[in-house]
């Protein structure tokens, strides 16, 4: 215990605590937009002309990377 204070281990559980409290609400977000309804809009969208479906997984796929180069 020495090689720790009390306020350290409380600071670590604290922000593992809000750690796993903000990748539960991402859980639940990405759940909920996950539905049927999203599901349906996507397939329409994609699924009647193919070259939308191509187009948009590279307009994402650029988005990515552009965020991915922000951030290094």
């Amino acid at each position: 215990m020495s090689a720790f204070s009390q306020f350290e281990i409380w600071t670590f559980f604290t922000g593992l605590g809000i750690f796993l409290f903000g990748m539960h609400m991402m859980k639940e977000s990405i759940r909920i937009l996950g539905g049927a309804a999203f599901k349906t809009i996507i397939h329409l969208k994609t699924y009647r002309n193919p070259v939308l479906g191509v187009l948009a997984k590279y307009l994402v796929r650029q988005f990515y990377r552009a965020v991915l180069q922000y951030h290094r």
